[in-house]
């Protein structure tokens, strides 16, 4: 949820004595040493530049919710609903997948006008002048992740008996 919120996706280079900007996938910076040059792109997604950006958007609300969702699961399951436990790691590995598909679709639409006026990129994953923000790297590791952690909570058994019974 942070790497989606926050513009440190990708960083334009600096132009004409001035910091360069920052984009992201709902908001951008104007200069990315100044937060408060930092802000949404519109009120509605429509106003994001990129479409491929919007779509990304998308998919990284529903492995938001997804997560959510699973988060309660997780919950219950430490109340006694054991038999939901199947349905968080699938939850979660679902969150991973959506999450990587939301990576590769946003930088698929590095060959919009709007940044090859900014990054001179010459097509899809190119990154051309600019480079990987922060955020992006936040991304990377929220979906590795949540496509590891379903996977080591298969290896972990229920104990039979409390450990310090007496």
């Amino acid at each position: 949820m942070g790497a989606v919120s926050t513009p440190f996706w990708v960083l334009t280079p600096a132009q004409d004595f001035h910091d360069g900007r920052a984009l992201g996938i709902l908001s951008s910076c104007d200069n990315f040493l100044d937060y408060s040059t930092c802000g949404p792109y519109g009120a509605d997604p429509t106003s994001i530049p990129v479409p491929f950006w919007r779509v990304s958007a998308i998919l990284y609300t529903l492995a938001v919710v997804l997560g959510w969702l699973g988060l309660l699961l997780s919950i219950a399951m430490c109340y006694g609903f054991e038999n939901m436990l199947m349905y968080g790691r699938y939850g979660f590995f679902l969150v991973g997948a959506l999450s990587g598909v939301a990576m590769v679709v946003f930088f698929g639409g590095l060959d919009d006008a709007f940044v090859i006026d900014l990054c001179n990129t010459s097509g899809q994953y190119d990154l051309g002048d600019c480079s990987i923000g922060w955020s992006a790297g936040l991304g990377i590791f929220s979906c590795v992740l949540a496509l590891v952690a379903p996977c080591i909570s298969c290896s972990v058994t229920k104990s039979e008996e409390a450990p310090y019974s007496d």
